[in-house]
């Protein structure tokens, strides 16, 4: 009996050291079972994210996984189910190998998987899209360089501002006023130069207020290129662009926002380096003229162009109305000429009248004159000196034949791109953002096997959540990955 004892006694310590053995060797399995699990999902993850699509990234420099699977419509499903299959080649040995490498120690078993969480480009009025727009176009120019652009854009801006207040205090009134002033301190007692007064005018054939007044029936359009066979007739259809449907909308998180101010700037300096217009159109299929579909948000290049014609001229009419005004020479050679034709039709009294509204009609002549002048690629100043001023007063009654009083080769004002930018950057932060958006999905379904492509089935950032058995644990671990994560 007392022979035995050591031997029991080694034998009932053994039995403890080996349970202390098991237990540590079944705890450290289910901590590593979890933490490979974490491993597994992560991985999963960041393989589903680097697999971005690669031609929206090299046109526009943007990362977004698109999820419709090349079906236009959001897929998922698809999307869990190839996160889910990555993850397996880490938690499962055996995935993927064509030798076994032996027993799986960790015996994980995936039981379920779900997305509880996704953000899309779409969501939030296209923020995620602001935000890798803003990040992309800093990345490029620098924040530093973005604020300079916009500093100097806010300076023209500002002028513009400042013209059109002094613009509104010339009315027919304030006009009439000054004609009289003129008048009595003899400045049009002076004969007419000889361009202002045509024979056409005085014989009473031509009146320049009523041709200029003819021709704005036609339309800018037609008056700066009334040979239309020149212009683009590209159109698309509004309700398949991204501002024109309805959109797919993320779930249960919230996209992360750009918070370092010039959002306005960097999406319309987007538009403007990587987007095409009418003096740099676009050889392939779809709108030639994208940044003016930006501003003017219409079917057709034709109604592009018109709008941001229409918008040229507008400001270039009241810089051209305030400088003939506040120029004595050319305000009195108007009034000379509204004096004349008040003769013409024996009503002296309506002089004023006359006077401003060859005023007005001067200015628009003009504004003809510099948007052809930018159309053609030359350059405009916001407020003009005497030697950039083109048109005679007396060419109004030739209005269609604008070319013969066009400039060109001039170094000094603007371009028809920077004025395209001065207008992009008046326009409000979700109007440039759908505007890019929409010519986005419009120029990737040129791509080839992109036919369906949209941004509102492109992901910016997901979680997942997984359910795993180790032995008969169950653990349920839950991972989110974007590319809005630094």
């Amino acid at each position: 009996m007392k022979k035995g004892s050591i031997t029991c006694y080694l034998c009932m310590i053994l039995l403890v050291i080996l349970s202390m053995i098991f237990a540590a060797y079944y705890s450290a399995r289910q901590a590593a079972g979890r933490v490979v699990l974490a491993s597994g999902l992560e991985q999963g993850l960041y393989s589903e994210f680097a697999q971005y699509d690669r031609e929206l990234f090299d046109k526009y420099g943007l990362l977004f996984a698109d999820a419709s699977m090349q079906t236009g419509k959001l897929q998922m499903g698809d999307f869990l189910k190839e996160v889910r299959e990555n993850t397996e080649y880490i938690t499962d040995p055996d995935k993927g190998s064509a030798i076994s490498p032996g027993k799986d120690i960790l015996g994980i078993k995936l039981t379920g998987s779900a997305v509880t969480g996704y953000v899309l480009a779409s969501d939030a009025k296209g923020m995620a899209f602001r935000r890798q727009v803003c990040e992309m176009m800093t990345s490029r120019l620098g924040l530093t360089a973005i604020r300079a652009i916009g500093a100097h854009t806010e300076d023209e801006k500002s002028r513009i501002d400042a013209a059109k207040t002094q613009r509104s205090d010339i009315t027919e009134e304030s006009a009439a006023e000054q004609y009289l002033r003129d008048e009595q301190s003899g400045s049009l007692d002076k004969p007419p130069a000889p361009e202002s007064m045509p024979p056409e005018v005085k014989s009473g054939k031509k009146n320049p207020i009523e041709v200029v007044r003819n021709l704005r029936r036609y339309g800018n359009l037609y008056v700066v290129e009334p040979d239309l066979s020149g212009i683009s007739n590209e159109t698309i259809d509004l309700s398949q662009v991204y501002s024109g449907r309805s959109h797919e909308s993320g779930m249960c998180m919230a996209p992360t926002p750009w918070n370092k101010g010039v959002e306005n700037l960097c999406i319309g300096e987007f538009l403007a380096e990587d987007f095409p217009c009418y003096t740099n159109p676009m050889d392939e299929k779809g709108l030639k003229y994208q940044v003016e579909y930006a501003i003017g948000h219409k079917a057709s290049d034709a109604q592009n162009l018109k709008a941001v014609i229409d918008r040229i001229i507008a400001v270039r009419e009241f810089m051209n109305v305030l400088q003939i005004y506040s120029d004595d020479e050319k305000r009195q050679e108007a009034e000379r000429v509204g004096k004349e034709l008040a003769q013409i039709i024996e009503q002296g009294e309506t002089a004023p009248a006359f006077s401003f509204a060859v005023m007005l009609a001067w200015a628009y002549g003009e504004s003809i004159c510099d948007c052809k002048v930018l159309l053609e690629g030359g350059k405009v100043s916001l407020w003009k000196s005497k030697e950039e001023w083109q048109m005679p007063l007396g060419g109004l009654i030739m209005l269609e034949q604008v070319a013969e009083y066009v400039h060109r080769g001039s170094d000094q004002g603007m371009n028809y791109e920077e004025y395209l930018r001065m207008l992009l950057f008046t326009e409000s932060t979700e109007k440039l953002t759908n505007g890019a958006m929409d010519l986005v999905e419009m120029n990737m379904r040129n791509v080839e096997n992109a036919g369906n492509f949209r941004l509102d089935c492109c992901i910016d950032a997901v979680e997942v959540e997984l359910n795993a058995g180790i032995d008969k644990n169950v653990y349920t671990i839950r991972r989110s990955y974007g590319y809005d994560m630094k």
